[in-house]
């Protein structure tokens, strides 16, 4: 299997994954990934270069975290987020999603 660069955006897993979904995702300066939510997967976001901003919404109070370069930012199912670029550089990052499975189905399916 020939692995995949995500030094350009773009899809990441291969065609045959099955519940695992990445993408690299190029934020221009000043630009928004408007308000969505995770659903019923949980997502983990890594900043590759620049300044990504989090914004998460949690009833009536909204978080921001900002991530430089190897930081990264685990969003639970359900978490209504955007991510935003409020710098003058270009922002990168890869977001990698799985749906939530209880331990109980996986210690099972292990076995």
């Amino acid at each position: 299997m020939r692995s995949k660069r995500f030094t350009r955006g773009g899809l990441l897993t291969p065609w045959d994954a099955r519940v695992l979904r990445a993408r690299s995702v190029m934020l221009r300066a000043g630009a928004v990934m408007e308000w969505h939510t995770t659903g019923a997967r949980e997502e983990l976001l890594i900043a590759i270069a620049g300044a990504v901003g989090v914004e998460t919404e949690g009833g009536v109070r909204r978080r921001r975290r900002r991530l430089l370069g190897g930081a990264c930012c685990f969003l639970p199912q359900e978490t209504v987020h955007r991510v935003v670029n409020r710098s003058r550089r270009l922002a990168h990052y890869l977001y990698v999603t799985a749906p939530r499975t209880s331990m109980r189905a996986h210690a099972t399916s292990s076995r």
